[in-house]
């Protein structure tokens, strides 16, 4: 009975956690944790000291989570359930990677994979190594992220998961583009969306359409771009995805702005940061907002711009997103550069390079370098 109790408790805990009622999510959680250390249920301890780590992690209280996460592995390997230490693992290496603690997100990734092999979980491994191509897109590494994407490839296509095989080439997808490897981008992105269609995956259609306009628009072929976008448009308006359709406004937004349309990337910019407030998303927002202040910057409109540029710093911090509070900073020094307040400017530079080098976001420093030296030449 004390064991049914307890697993009732942690079912309302887990529906709280879905509601955003995080209070009593947590004083659910910890009275089914009583009760099973109460009966010494090692399964139910590790359970819920898993779950309070999810419930943590949902809120970006990391530390908190990276906790519960641990205890919940020591469990796990007391009682030699290696298919849940490996959950752990993965979410271990989650949130080290939400705190740019790429070096231990790494290592634990690797210990995850050690017990795939020993378990001869080929799909398990192939998952792995999906998350770790991640991590090696986040920190710009590039290449690694490839070979790994392509060992995640062989697998899943040797298991015939297509599903996962679509991810896996769409995530390729998006490192040839970061790359500007166009050509290899495009015949990627068409093989992927060659699968979704095949599932029935109507809005990951959608989100390759997007990307591929993206493509087309960095390419110059500003029509045969705004063609994709409105293929993606259609798509998210079907799915009334209203987040999707916000981000093709700001994509849109960029290209006019790129071709000196300023009028109109402001107003698309301004109707993506429409849709983002009503939605409640902060870092989308701040998004929109970083955009409209590089579009005033160009208009030579430099106290919006400063206005915009604070804006999405303010909303950047509150979501802890330390890389694009970097960029904002870099922005804002640029803003002031520009109108040879040396000072000020300074200030952010050395805010934004000090940021940068801590997160190791070396292709951001590098441009913070770039514009230190731009201000020393100014100042001569």
């Amino acid at each position: 009975p004390a064991a049914a109790a307890a697993g009732v408790l942690h079912n309302l805990g887990n529906a709280y956690a879905r509601a955003e009622r995080f209070e009593e999510a947590e004083t659910t959680f910890q009275r089914a944790l009583e009760m099973y250390d109460t009966i010494a249920d090692a399964d139910g301890i590790g359970a819920i000291y898993s779950s309070l780590g999810h419930l943590y992690d949902d809120q970006g209280a990391y530390d908190q989570a990276i906790d519960y996460f641990q205890q919940s592995l020591r469990r796990n390997q007391e009682i030699e359930r290696q298919d849940l230490q490996v959950a752990d693992l993965h979410s271990l290496g989650r949130v080290y990677g939400h705190q740019y603690r790429y070096d231990e997100a790494l290592e634990t990734y690797q210990a995850a994979i050690e017990i795939y092999e020993a378990l001869g979980d080929e799909s398990g491994k192939a998952g792995t190594l999906l998350n770790i191509g991640g991590l090696y897109s986040d920190q710009n590494r590039y290449t690694e992220a490839l070979s790994v994407y392509q060992q995640a490839l062989a697998i899943f296509r040797q298991t015939g998961e297509r599903s996962r095989e679509a991810s896996v080439l769409h995530n390729m997808g998006s490192v040839y583009q970061n790359l500007t490897r166009y050509a290899e981008a495009l015949d990627t992105y068409q093989q992927t969306l060659t699968i979704y269609r095949d599932l029935g995956r109507r809005q990951s259609e959608g989100s390759i359409y997007h990307n591929m306009g993206y493509i087309y628009r960095a390419q110059g072929r500003s029509e045969v771009g705004v063609e994709m976008y409105e293929q993606a448009l259609d798509i998210y308006g079907e799915a009334h995805d209203r987040a999707n359709q916000a981000s093709i406004y700001g994509n849109i937004g960029i290209m006019f702005l790129n071709e000196g349309r300023y009028d109109e990337a402001l107003k698309m910019h301004q109707l993506a940061l429409a849709i983002h407030e009503d939605l409640d998303d902060i870092e989308d927002q701040a998004s929109s907002l970083t955009n409209i202040g590089v579009v005033y910057e160009r208009q030579g409109e430099f106290a919006a711009a400063v206005k915009a540029h604070e804006q999405a710093l303010a909303l950047f911090r509150q979501t802890n997103n330390r890389k694009e509070e970097g960029r904002v900073l870099n922005n804002l020094g640029r803003v002031h550069l520009e109108q040879a307040e040396f000072d000020p400017a300074l200030d952010y530079f050395q805010d934004a390079l000090t940021l940068r080098q801590k997160i190791k976001d070396r292709e951001g420093e590098a441009l913070t370098r770039r514009d230190l030296g731009e201000l020393h030449l100014a100042q001569t």
